[in-house]
């Protein structure tokens, strides 16, 4: 199950349930990364979901994925040339 979240217009860094659904995952690849004697990862991922109207007005800027208790970033969203039939969410595991 795939949750997308929205940032709240009223109380700045805190994010609001917006929609669920299930998701296929592609695409997982990940490395790491030592930042100032740390290791760091950067996992990406991708998640295809059908179209439907409320997700098709998303923007990576504003919205969240929740998926398995981890939080992703929305780096880009492929519209499949508008094709009104899937959705695909090019994603960066969020540090915490």
């Amino acid at each position: 199950m795939l949750w997308l979240l929205t940032k709240s217009a009223i109380i700045p860094n805190e994010w609001q349930d917006y929609y669920s659904c299930y998701a296929t995952v592609s695409g997982e690849t990940g490395t790491e990364q030592a930042i100032v004697g740390e290791t760091v990862e950067n996992v990406e991922v991708c998640f295809s979901v059908r179209y439907c109207e409320k997700i098709s007005s998303i923007i990576s800027t504003k919205y969240r994925i929740i998926f398995r208790n981890e939080i992703y970033d929305i780096m880009a969203v492929n519209h499949f040339s508008y094709t009104k039939k899937y959705l695909k969410f090019k994603c960066r595991k969020a540090r915490r």
